[in-house]
């Protein structure tokens, strides 16, 4: 079994509190359940600190998306296009962000070059 179903949990939650049963005895009384023994340990460890089944909110990973606002942010920001496109923040249509970090890099390159008016090696 992957996950602790939410009646898993209740149950577990019930033998914890009001019973006091140990993870070991857990395991030995339902055996036809196949709770992974590690899970069940992070489990009462966590009832055990705050008594709670379910998630704290907010409490997962944070996500970044792609929308109007946000767009427009990095835009007002002046955030430098590559470090934009290696976020995910500017894309451009069918190409994949290395290449357009590459073909960025070298654009800017060339730009550089052409402002400072370097010769060219072997010009001199």
């Amino acid at each position: 079994m992957a996950r602790l179903t939410v009646e898993d949990r209740l149950l577990i939650k019930a033998l914890r509190i009001e019973k006091c049963w140990s993870v070991d005895r857990m395991i030995a009384e339902f055996p036809a359940i196949e709770w992974k023994e590690r899970a069940l340990y992070y489990f009462v460890r966590k009832i055990d600190s705050t008594g709670r089944i379910e998630r704290l909110p907010g409490s997962g990973r944070r996500r970044s998306v792609r929308t109007d606002s946000n767009i427009e942010l990095v835009e007002e920001r002046e955030i430098p296009v590559s470090l934009a496109i290696s976020r995910g923040l500017l894309l451009v249509p069918g190409c994949s962000s290395w290449l357009q970090i590459k073909s960025l890099t070298n654009s800017i390159f060339e730009s550089v070059l052409t402002e400072r008016r370097l010769p060219l090696p072997g010009s001199l």
